[in-house]
């Protein structure tokens, strides 16, 4: 096991302490919590974190539950049986390739150059589309664990903070997946923009949200709340094709996923 594996592990330990995450997830000293016009989806209460390094620890936060009796082998063990793609995993696998054998059938298939997870926590998907075939299969994390576990499992997966102005460079990549991540910014149509702007023309965006109220649930990570039609709102201003809508429930949160298509 790497250094960096072992150091990452021992930072989550130290960060849950013996208040389980109490002080990481609260709103004092952490985050802002601002009133505003947010482009064209009218009024939003959404957190700005304070220092850059208080997002990150909260964030890392929301990964594979760790326990006080909790070793590093313990930790691999519960990220290794949790690989199972899972029956929501199934619904979004079915609509990507319901839409790249429409492609195939309009003359135009899609090819298996890159698979891109933003947000992978875990690289379940990262071993699945590697299977199907797709030369390059990389995943992108906030949480510098899910990262180095990743590196441990033999897949390459590298450290990006979204919530920043990091540039995005999805090139080469014919399919980006990006679940239950925009929700954990503070400024997710920017993001989103630059994702789209990012990606080869045909390319394959899926992305998927949940729905909430007024205030986004800081407990669980999230600094943007998105009501109803809030991402499509978003979609729409963007160049991309909408081929295929969800609305569903994920667990108890009512989710609206997205699979769209890269025009010029």
């Amino acid at each position: 096991m790497s250094k960096n594996l072992k150091n990452q592990f021992k930072k989550l330990q130290n960060l849950k302490g013996g208040n389980n995450w109490r002080e990481v997830r609260s709103i004092q000293n952490n985050f802002e919590l601002l009133e505003k016009e947010y482009y064209h989806l009218g009024n939003k209460k959404i957190f700005y974190p304070i220092k850059r390094q208080k997002n990150v620890n909260l964030q890392s936060s929301r990964g594979v539950g760790i326990y006080e009796d909790d070793s590093l082998v313990s930790m691999l063990e519960k990220v290794e049986s949790q690989m199972i793609v899972d029956t929501n995993d199934h619904i979004q696998i079915a609509e990507y390739k319901k839409c790249a054998d429409a492609l195939k059938k309009a003359g135009t298939p899609l090819k298996k150059s890159g698979f891109c997870e933003l947000g992978f926590r875990i690289p379940k998907l990262l071993q699945f589309y590697k299977k199907q075939g797709f030369k390059k299969v990389v995943g992108y994390d906030i949480n510098s664990f899910n990262v180095e576990v990743g590196k441990h499992l033999g897949y390459d997966c590298r450290t990006l903070d979204l919530n920043e102005d990091e540039n995005i460079n999805l090139s080469g990549y014919s399919f980006v997946a990006c679940y239950h991540v925009l929700e954990h910014l503070s400024d997710p149509y920017n993001t989103l923009k630059k994702i789209v702007d990012s990606l080869d023309t045909l390319a394959i965006l899926q992305v998927e949200v949940p729905i909430e109220g007024e205030i986004a649930n800081l407990d669980i990570g999230h600094l943007f709340p998105f009501r109803d039609n809030d991402l499509l709102k978003m979609l729409e201003t963007l160049p991309v094709e909408i081929v295929n809508t969800c609305k569903n429930m994920f667990f108890e949160d009512k989710i609206e996923r997205y699979l769209c298509i890269k025009v010029k």
